[in-house]
């Protein structure tokens, strides 16, 4: 069975958000264009679900047109030293927007902005128990009844690092070398669930409310006991537009806070719907 797959999306919003045909950030420059295009904002694959309706609100707000692209932090830092034109990173953890401020390649001090969490996602035909403090796993092990769980990959993606520390304080992961399956990015884990053989997947908290609801299956939020919360944090970089600017003031604003609480996510000083006024 292959391993790895590869799953790598673009997005581009218009004022009612349209999708473009998929390209490397890099192509995303578009030289000799007739005007500028819209900044360009390379955010983490787990901002899908919410980001369209982000956009959708800056643009309300503020008029500006922003471009977006997703991928496994990792691998969008890695364009960004390549010299690709992003102008505002949204990162999933502290390390790689931490990066781009000790490199002196940003406007500003990163900011956290939200902060997730790891679910268990068990698809419908799954044996699996959806648990949160993943006990089923542990006895399927023992059991020789799982066959393959998907994780992002711990290299590029901070789900992944913080689904292996998951792993490894449940004391499994030495265990189960050989039924980890890897996707490039978070998002990627839920194409690799629809394979028979992969019987459950380690993803954020949103993707797994959606996919539900969506798909089907199940899901759980595991417990702190095990699993740590992700915070989230944003740079801009240096040369950012005001367009980009101003989203990163955006992201920190109530309406925008309150979208991230719609979709799952946490805000980093504790903020509820309540506390913003919702």
């Amino acid at each position: 069975m292959e391993m790895k797959k590869t799953l790598f999306v673009l997005l581009a919003f218009a004022s009612i958000g349209a999708f473009l045909p998929q390209k490397t950030i890099a192509q995303q420059a578009a030289p000799n264009a007739p005007q500028p295009a819209p900044p360009l904002i390379a955010a983490s694959s787990d901002l899908q679900q919410v980001f369209p309706a982000l956009v959708r609100l800056f643009e309300q707000r503020n008029g500006g047109k922003v471009r977006v692209q997703f991928g496994a932090p990792g691998d969008v830092y890695q364009q960004i030293a390549a010299g690709a034109s992003v102008e505002l990173f949204l990162a999933g953890d502290e390390t790689w927007a931490q990066r781009i401020v000790d490199e002196n390649r940003s406007l500003k001090a990163s900011k956290p902005y939200a902060v997730a969490n790891l679910a268990f996602y068990v698809p419908p035909d799954s044996p699996l128990k959806a648990d949160a403090m993943l006990n089923d796993i542990r006895g399927a092990l023992r059991e020789n009844r799982l066959r393959h769980l998907a994780i992002a990959d711990p290299k590029d993606s901070p789900y992944g690092r913080l689904a292996e520390r998951t792993l490894r304080r449940k004391l499994v992961l030495d265990d189960m070398q050989d039924k980890l399956m890897f996707a490039d990015n978070v998002m990627e884990v839920l194409e690799l669930t629809k394979d028979p053989a992969v019987q459950g997947g380690l993803i954020s908290y949103a993707q797994a409310r959606k996919s539900v609801y969506e798909n089907g299956g199940r899901a759980v939020l595991l417990s702190d006991m095990i699993s740590e919360p992700l915070i989230q944090y944003m740079v801009l970089l240096k040369g950012a537009s005001n367009t980009a600017q101003m989203f990163f003031d955006f992201m920190q604003t109530r309406e925008a806070k309150k979208t991230l609480l719609d979709y799952g996510f946490k805000l980093p000083n504790g903020e509820t719907a309540a506390m913003l006024g919702y």
